[in-house]
């Protein structure tokens, strides 16, 4: 095959985010060469227009969660992007992308978002790498120089034009054409149409795909992202695993089924909204969320014998959009045949049914005592997300207080204190405390965290994306806001919002608090610190 100038040059561009973002230079390689020839395959006259697009196809299959750099070999990157690997896959795909060189307009196409939404994606990456790194800031023409360093060798010329010859000699035997990928550049986000997140065992679909077992033999299995001294200790002991193993749970599907029942509504209408097995309740038991489309059901069952209590419903028209969708019982196949999980409990099941995309987590116990959380497309069981960890033992004596989770969670900012922050929510559900606060900038932090450890396992931050030059400061805006309320401090004020807004054509600090007796919605001014907005109405 002729060596093409143009394919040499998208590979010698695309290489380099490949292989940050899927932490080997051979999958980086491979995953490139698979994207070009797809992309001429389809569209030979206009392929570099869609190559993107066939790589975060590809390469949302295969990469990694997190990857820890110091469990890969050495020199494989340089040390200034090493710590991108411990991001999260879509965090670590904005900045690759950013920085070797691709245009925004074009990413962003590729990715379905308006270029808004995937400059926000790519502002919002930056500050996951600060806050990961305590604050640090690495400059990004570092990081690009750092990227650019990554080698493209010879062999890896060659390598792509054998590739590219290949795929040309399988299309001459009149292979049909699959439709090529059609990429519309939003300029406005569409309205989405309100739906809720179900599961879906009610509607039978096709088997599994042979191409979706075959995304085993490339997954790497995502590492801890945490310092070994954060990793959670005391995994349940193999003699406790057994006994989980041991105790004659009704299976998930069968659950369903009786749950359905009690609600008088048959099996073929029944969506369940979530499915999740309580090993520790006291007597265990499946919680349980569905609906029929017209009211929304919630239930506890025995998860021994299956007889349900506390059923409760209200009126909610939902929409259903299952009739492409494959059915739960399909999906929990695919999960365990593509980690090769021979004996598993379901311990959780939910799907994401939305106007955009409909997805399934599985969250599957094997008899070593690992939790796989796996996440496929529930239309053709492609596998999206996956991530492993060990279940601890969640001793109740030894949870953290919420104090100490407002601490640890703040210590990932440098120079902080949980007494600098607004904090919005700390709730502890099983072993897991979730913590949001804002910090006097108006950045927003989602935290998660192990209740027994304290280790973090997950950080969601949003910037403001406001022009706040010469701005008073949330924590001025909080204090005045007390003020106004006749409040003091804030010791017996629980805050439920607490963020930078426009309203009235200005930016604004919008605050939600409630006491014993009162609720108040107050808006402060972000340039001036004037009151905007103030409600205040009594607790019900």
């Amino acid at each position: 095959m002729e060596r093409d100038a143009a394919a040499l040059q998208t590979a010698q561009q695309l290489y380099p985010a490949a292989v940050l973002i899927l932490g080997e230079p051979a999958e980086g390689r491979a995953a490139v060469i698979e994207a070009i020839a797809a992309a001429k395959r389809r569209s030979p006259e206009t392929w570099t227009e869609s190559v993107l697009s066939h790589l975060l196809r590809i390469i949302l299959t295969r990469a990694p969660e997190r990857t820890d750099p110091d469990a890969m070999a050495e020199n494989i990157l340089p040390d200034a992007l090493r710590p991108v690997m411990r991001l999260p896959a879509g965090s670590r795909i904005s900045i690759a992308l950013d920085l070797c060189g691709c245009d925004a307009d074009d990413v962003a196409a590729a990715r379905g978002l308006t270029a808004d939404e995937q400059k926000r994606n790519t502002e919002k990456a930056y500050r996951q790498l600060q806050f990961l790194q305590s604050g640090d800031v690495v400059p990004r023409q570092q990081l690009t120089a750092a990227l650019h360093a990554l080698p493209w060798q010879e062999a890896d010329t060659d390598a792509l034009f054998a590739g590219l010859a290949d795929a040309a000699a399988e299309d001459s035997g009149a292979v049909p054409a699959e439709p090529e990928p059609q990429i519309t550049r939003r300029q406005t986000p569409e309205t989405k149409r309100k739906t809720v997140s179900v599961p879906v065992w009610c509607i039978a679909a096709a088997a599994v795909g042979i191409a979706v077992l075959s995304i085993a033999l490339v997954l790497r299995t995502a590492a801890d992202w945490l310092p070994d001294s954060l990793h959670q200790p005391d995994p349940l002991s193999q003699n406790e695993v057994a006994e989980i193993f041991a105790t004659d749970y009704l299976y998930i599907g069968s659950v369903q089924e009786k749950a359905a029942d009690a609600a008088g509504i048959p099996s073929e209408q029944a969506v369940f909204l979530s499915t999740k097995l309580k090993t520790t309740a006291d007597p265990p038991v499946y919680e349980l969320q569905f609906t029929d489309g017209s009211k929304l059901f919630s239930c506890i069952a025995d998860a021994k014998s299956g007889e349900v209590s506390e059923l409760q419903d209200t009126d909610a028209a939902v929409e259903l959009r299952t009739e492409k969708l494959q059915s739960a019982e399909s999906l929990r196949k695919t999960a365990a045949e593509i980690f090769s999980l021979h004996e598993i409990i379901v311990l959780k099941e939910k799907l994401t049914h939305g106007a955009y995309d409909d997805e399934i987590r599985l969250d599957l116990l094997d008899r070593s005592g690992i939790v796989h959380s796996v996440q496929l497309d529930a239309r053709d069981g492609t596998l999206l997300k996956y991530k492993r960890e060990r279940l601890s033992d969640a001793v109740q004596g030894r949870v953290i207080s919420a104090e100490k989770a407002k601490e640890l969670a703040v210590a990932r900012v440098s120079g902080q204190s949980a007494s600098e922050m607004i904090f919005t929510k700390v709730k502890q559900d099983g072993e897991l405390y979730t913590v949001a606060f804002t910090m006097d900038d108006g950045t927003q932090y989602l935290v998660e965290l192990n209740a027994v450890s304290g280790a973090v396992s997950n950080v969601d931050v949003h910037p403001v994306s406001a022009d706040i030059s010469g701005a008073v400061g949330m924590l001025a805006a909080r204090d005045t806001a007390l003020k106004l309320s006749g409040l003091s401090d804030e010791k017996n004020v629980n805050f439920t919002k607490a963020k930078i807004d426009r309203s009235s054509g200005i930016y604004v600090y919008e605050l939600e608090f409630e006491t014993l007796d009162y609720e108040y919605e107050v808006s402060i001014s972000v340039q001036d610190g004037t009151p905007v907005k103030f409600r205040a109405w009594e607790t019900e």
